[in-house]
């Protein structure tokens, strides 16, 4: 009764014998499933699961689950995904076949303590790290811990670890990428990051970009820096994956205190830091704790741009460019993580009318946006923004490891994505006649004719025509995909048409076996009559 009339076909049931699992368990968190109020007339539920608390949990559109996942890799045969390299939370004793190098004077240490970045995930509250410990040896002593060789199907690779210090400031962590030429029989090592400096307190997320081409390993290298130190370093949730890494971080902590007491609306809001994309332009995150006035309760992010010090030598109104707001799920395991993200596209066209003025949203700061202070004390402007009022329900940001000791990631990518326009003159509107011998423009004859259900107008022979929809056992067929057809209705249709054509055999055969037994009875009289008259001229003329 809470459906849509015309929606009422997407809760039709099939039978099991059309429809195989896969040996796969239900998925209450496919990105295929239904939400709980999905077409409904007033918001109320449509979909009841058998398990209360997954009833507003389905439905979620952030990534594929693990079950979707291993269910695509099953039909499509695919035995690995084509981006992964390598996860490590070093759980296990083998700590992932990285191995000591002979060169090391401090080794690194396989570690099982509280201060372990997965404990938010342990029963015990325990978990295991590696550790390089400064509080030994002499200023200068080096530990090396090496990864096995990867083999690079791209050109690009994202390394992405966590980082923990509470040793002396002297103290270094130095990344190092060796790559293997096995034609010379070299290896060319590159120092691709280091990481020093004060600690914080708290595990800190890295990403380093690498552009391997050749066999490679990573080499994690401790520095002791000073005799003063009483900690060391630490590294956990190695994860290596050819993708490209995030351009900007922000990194919140102490986060479930903001949720319990952020108001909805603008006295709850915070400032991302301000960042600069790589092309110069200045921009900031803006992220509702609890929402905005009208819809509490959510994570509301919008972006802004906002005015820094290359504005003069910029393009204004800001053309074509994507940003990515990722809220990263911190499972250790890259594979299995489900992060919720949004993209938001800059549209040199992009007006925004008041009634008293008209202007570009992604325009100057400067020229339109309004002056605020920042934290430092120092003002700036702030454009006009975009995003999402329900970027992520506080429900569904519980459901899975966005929050982890109180810290959260806002993984943020900047990109140019101008080289996917095609710049040309608008064409004038079309006329749906079409010339003798010319092709058909399918847009104009498919522009009044609405194919439903999900079907897909073409055009065939000059006239406008429906692709249907099918799949494993159903389909909809009809002039606009407008008829729904499924296996069972058509086995009853033949077996009633076989029936049919056997019962006509049947009356046809019966009639004409009757039309000849009397067309046969007819001519047996007419025989006999005939023999007696002979036989009568035959007496007589015997007389």
């Amino acid at each position: 009764d809470q459906i849509q009339t015309d929606k009422v076909h997407n809760f039709n049931k099939f039978s099991a014998t059309l429809m195989s699992k896969l040996n796969v368990p239900y998925d209450y968190m496919s990105v295929m499933h239904y939400g709980g109020t999905a077409y409904s007339k007033d918001n109320n539920l449509t979909i009841l699961t058998k398990i209360p608390e997954f009833n507003m949990l389905i439905g979620q559109r952030m990534e594929l689950s693990d079950q979707d996942v291993q269910k695509v890799n099953q039909l499509y045969n695919c035995t690995s995904s084509l981006t992964f390299l390598d996860s490590c939370d070093f759980e296990e004793p083998n700590i992932c076949s990285m191995v000591h190098s002979s060169a090391s004077v401090i080794a690194w240490r396989h570690i099982r303590r509280e201060t372990n970045y997965n404990k938010g995930n342990k029963c015990n509250g325990f978990g295991n790290f590696m550790y390089f410990d400064t509080s030994t040896g002499n200023i200068g002593d080096r530990g090396f811990l090496k990864t096995r060789t990867y083999l690079p199907k791209r050109t690009f690779q994202c390394l992405q670890f966590y980082y923990y210090k509470n040793g002396s400031e002297e103290d270094q962590l130095n990344v190092w990428v060796k790559i293997y030429d096995k034609i010379n029989r070299r290896v060319n090592s590159t120092n691709v990051q280091t990481i020093g400096g004060t600690e914080f307190g708290f595990w800190q997320l890295h990403h380093i970009s690498l552009n391997a081409t050749r066999p490679f390993r990573i080499v994690f290298e401790g520095v002791k820096g000073s005799n003063n130190s009483s900690g060391g370093i630490s590294i956990d949730n190695v994860n290596l994956s050819e993708t490209k890494c995030p351009t900007h971080m922000w990194h919140i902590t102490d986060f479930n205190r903001l949720l319990r007491t952020s108001p909805s609306g603008k006295d709850g809001r915070i400032f991302s830091p301000k960042y600069y994309s790589s092309d110069g332009y200045a921009f900031q995150i803006v992220l509702f704790v609890n929402g905005t006035k009208h819809i509490p309760y959510h994570l509301s992010v919008f972006l802004f741009l906002i005015s820094g010090l290359y504005d003069n030598s910029l393009q204004w109104p800001c053309p074509w460019k994507q940003v990515t707001i990722s809220l990263m799920d911190q499972h250790p395991d890259i594979r299995h993580r489900m992060s919720n993200q949004r993209s938001i596209i800059m549209d040199p066209e992009d007006v925004i009318d008041t009634g008293n003025q008209t202007f570009a949203r992604w325009d100057r700061p400067d020229k339109v946006g309004t002056r605020i202070k920042g934290p430092d004390g120092i003002e700036y402007r702030i454009g006009e923004g975009k995003g999402s009022s329900m970027y992520i329900s506080h429900q569904r940001l519980r459901s899975r490891d966005f929050i982890k000791e109180g810290n959260v990631f806002f993984l943020l990518t900047w990109e140019d994505i101008s080289h996917l326009l095609t710049y040309q003159s608008k064409p004038s509107p079309p006329t749906p006649t079409v010339p003798p011998g010319s092709k058909p423009n399918v847009s104009v004859l498919c522009v009044d004719f609405e194919c439903q259900n999900g079907g897909v107008c073409i055009v065939a022979n000059g006239k406008p025509v429906c692709r249907c929809p099918a799949g494993n056992g159903w389909w909809f067929s009809g002039k606009y995909c407008n008829m729904y057809g499924k296996k069972e209705d058509a086995i009853i249709m033949a077996v009633s048409s076989a029936f049919t054509v056997f019962i006509l055999m049947v009356v046809c055969t019966l009639v004409i076996s009757l039309s000849l037994k009397q067309k046969y009875q007819k001519e047996m009289r007419k025989n006999k009559q005939g023999k007696i008259f002979i036989n009568d001229i035959r007496v007589i003329t015997h007389l």
